[in-house]
């Protein structure tokens, strides 16, 4: 009986399965819920209405000194996950925010509407470049990075 009190209560608690939840300071959707998504950020932007999100791909080689076309070498497991989207102040010092990329070299963040520099950064590349980005209240601003190894 009381383990039953207990789940009714968690449910009671957790908001239900029908909602929108906060994931790494994202709204994300938890089953059907029949509100929209919140209109003000959430985790560590929370209660701020002007918020948008930045979006990418990451692409990297050569990984081989001999690639053919058509042919390209396996992929190796850390190639993305051991880099990182850097946010800073337009001053291009000050980090707002660091980022891990995905497996697959994708990337999403939300940050305050404003204007941003990013960077990719991560174990062996050379010469990280810097693109100014604009935020957007609402709107997701895509930026993609194409890495050159640097093997020939």
């Amino acid at each position: 009986m009381a383990a039953l009190l207990f789940f009714v209560a968690l449910r009671i608690i957790s908001g239900g399965e029908n909602t929108w939840i906060c994931v790494e300071n994202e709204w994300v959707r938890h089953g059907n819920p029949s509100a929209p998504k919140p209109e003000t950020g959430c985790g560590i932007y929370k209660g701020i209405a002007d918020v948008g999100s930045l979006s990418g791909k990451v692409t990297a080689g050569p990984f081989c000194p001999v690639e053919r076309v058509g042919v390209p070498c396996p992929v190796p497991p850390d190639a993305y996950s051991s880099r990182d989207v850097r946010i800073y102040k337009t001053d291009g010092t000050t980090l707002v925010t660091t980022k891990n990329l995905n497996a697959d070299g994708t990337y999403k963040l939300e940050l305050p509407a404003g204007e941003y520099i990013a960077e990719v950064v991560g174990f062996g590349m050379r010469g990280n470049e810097r693109f100014r980005v604009k935020i957007l209240t609402a709107q997701t601003t895509e930026l993609n990075f194409n890495i050159d190894t640097g093997i020939r």
